[in-house]
């Protein structure tokens, strides 16, 4: 019997942007179609905080700025600065892409086209969360016992 169980370093390539090691799908065994977000989201959980990475898409990691002060080379007067792109801002949105990219593929067509101008992580993550956190998802068991009553209603 295979474990459920993958290892870590088969984690770690699926998360990888090497395009010969396998993806997310590999290790996400739903895509998110609006009837299972609560299973969606504990895997993508699971994979992210494996990564390291929850802090993204919960917000505890947030963007640095994205312009920075360097002196001009060569000049001794300290006012001569210029502002550059700040390299820790470039890092933190090449991540961030990446995330967004990884939620893209597990999302169900008509889920993506709900969240396909969101511009980072969390607001992907936050949008997803406003959208499903509220439906909820009854145990097989008990779909009949709400139908019943809902009829008895009508």
């Amino acid at each position: 019997m295979a474990s459920s169980c993958s290892s870590s370093s088969s984690i770690a390539s699926a998360l990888s942007s090497d395009p010969t090691k396998p993806n997310i799908t590999s290790f996400v065994s739903t895509k998110l179609d609006g009837t299972n977000y609560s299973a969606w989201r504990k895997q993508i959980e699971h994979v992210l905080a494996f990564e390291g990475l929850m802090g993204y898409v919960d917000g505890s990691v947030s963007a640095p700025p994205q312009i920075s002060l360097a002196a001009i080379s060569g000049s001794t007067i300290s006012c001569l600065c210029e502002l550059i792109l700040n390299p820790d801002y470039v890092a933190w949105r090449r991540t961030d892409q990446h995330i967004i990219s990884l939620l893209h593929a597990t999302l169900h067509p008509s889920v993506l086209s709900d969240v396909v101008g969101c511009t980072t992580s969390k607001e992907v993550w936050d949008a997803l969360a406003e959208m499903f956190a509220c439906r909820s998802e009854l145990p097989e068991s008990n779909k009949g016992v709400v139908l019943s009553a809902l009829g008895a209603l009508g």
